[in-house]
């Protein structure tokens, strides 16, 4: 009987330390995931700031509109490129890749909690959405006059939280990009 016993315990003590370990490990999972999604819209949102001749914030932040330079000339159906870039015509100090008529537009906006961006060709005028983040608590952006400075604030959704503490407001990333050749409206 006591040796029954034992063997119980020493059995409920490994399935508790299993159950223990397997939560941590999903928790952990789940923070790399988050940190990937978070460290992934930084990126989207820097090149394409980069990359674009005139942004477009809206009043309050909330959205911003992006002019790229349309730099290849054919897409497939999920406005991914299938051509090499083309050549840009350099006139002066500027280079002008393609049609000028054409631009790329992207947006970044914040649908319920997710931030998307739309892209549209100007060319063939389809539209493409991605959900860069499916977390986001809110997005913001503003520029400083008179330089080509734009800064960006996204705060994410916290995931995890214990049932006893206060929910805290999420993770915060602030970012700012110096672009060139840019023109605000």
């Amino acid at each position: 009987m006591i040796s029954i016993g034992v063997g119980v315990a020493m059995f409920a003590a490994i399935i508790s330390a299993a159950v223990a370990n397997m939560k941590t490990l999903a928790i952990a999972d789940d923070y790399s995931a988050e940190s990937q999604s978070e460290l992934r819209t930084m990126d989207y949102i820097i090149r394409d700031l980069r990359r674009a001749s005139v942004v477009t914030i809206t009043t309050g932040g909330s959205s911003v509109t992006m002019t790229i330079p349309d730099c290849y000339s054919s897409y497939d159906s999920e406005g991914n490129p299938t051509s090499a870039m083309v050549t840009p015509a350099i006139s002066g100090s500027t280079a002008t890749y393609g049609n000028s008529a054409t631009p790329l537009t992207v947006t970044y906006t914040v649908n319920g909690t997710q931030l998307l961006r739309t892209q549209t060709i100007g060319a063939t005028g389809a539209a493409t959405t991605l959900v860069v983040c499916p977390n986001v608590n809110t997005f913001q952006m503003a520029f400083v006059q008179q330089s080509t400075t734009v800064t960006f604030q996204i705060s994410f959704a916290p995931k995890f939280q214990l049932a006893s503490a206060t929910l805290r407001a999420g993770t915060i990333l602030s970012g700012t990009a110096s672009v060139r050749a840019i023109r605000f409206q």
